[in-house]
């Protein structure tokens, strides 16, 4: 690790459910890209997934030389608070008897993420990262998560939570025949009221580049691309 030098976190969430060793690293550069993947060969890591800025071509570049791929591109976007918005009287904070509906909603309602891009990968085994996330969501790890429920039906969620300095939408899915009839802006929506609540005017997400919905759909409610990222993956088991 000293030798390396390299600044890396172990992605035990992730490595758990998937059943292998994944380490995001975040200070790659041309000079060090041999140094990266040696080390983590040595600390015998199966997978290294690092986020370039898709403007860094050179290092890109030398990634893909030394073997790494992309898998995708992450879209950061951000908006200001400005006001209040109406929320739908649709739209309720979770209760636990949603847990299940959530649970089976998640379930292959993030075909777009990068995992999926990766062969190695079962799909079955990438379901179970968002149906994990959305159940710890509803267990503490968000500070609030949003449900939208028509006629005794729970359609969509939105599960968000705070830093000192903004809030973040943490994890969003609409029921797929419920998609392009407007729930996701009212969940949106009211997930800006809640922030507005607690004091955070900032307001963050991530999606994927191709993800053209969700783009569409979050710049329409006034959000702005601050950065994208490229996802450079090496698989070394």
């Amino acid at each position: 690790m000293n030798k390396a030098k390299i600044d890396s976190k172990n992605l035990e969430f992730e490595s758990e459910i998937l059943g292998i060793d994944i380490v995001s690293i975040k200070n790659v550069t041309k000079h060090n890209i041999d140094k990266v993947v040696k080390e983590c060969k040595r600390r015998r890591e199966d997978y290294i997934t690092s986020n370039v800025r898709i403007d860094n071509t050179d290092l890109i570049r030398d990634m893909l030389v030394s073997g790494f791929n992309i898998y995708g591109f992450s879209v950061i976007l951000k908006t200001d608070i400005k006001k209040s918005n109406k929320i739908s009287k649709k739209v309720r904070l979770y209760a636990e008897k949603d847990l299940t509906f959530l649970k089976r909603m998640s379930r292959g309602a993030f075909k777009n993420v990068h995992w999926y891009a990766n062969k190695n990968l079962k799909k079955s085994d990438i379901d179970k990262i968002y149906v994990k996330w959305i159940e710890n969501s509803c267990k503490g790890r968000a500070d609030f998560v949003l449900v939208y429920e028509e006629k005794g039906e729970v359609r969509g969620y939105i599960s968000c939570r705070t830093t000192k300095t903004s809030g973040i939408i943490d994890l969003f899915a609409v029921k797929s025949v419920s998609r392009g009839s407007g729930i996701g802006s009212e969940l949106i929506k009211s997930a800006l009221y809640h922030f507005k609540k607690k004091g955070k005017n900032k307001v963050e997400v991530k999606t994927e580049l191709w993800n053209t919905a969700a783009l569409n759909l979050y710049i329409r409610n006034n959000f702005r691309i601050s950065n994208i990222l490229s996802n450079v993956n090496m698989w070394l088991k």
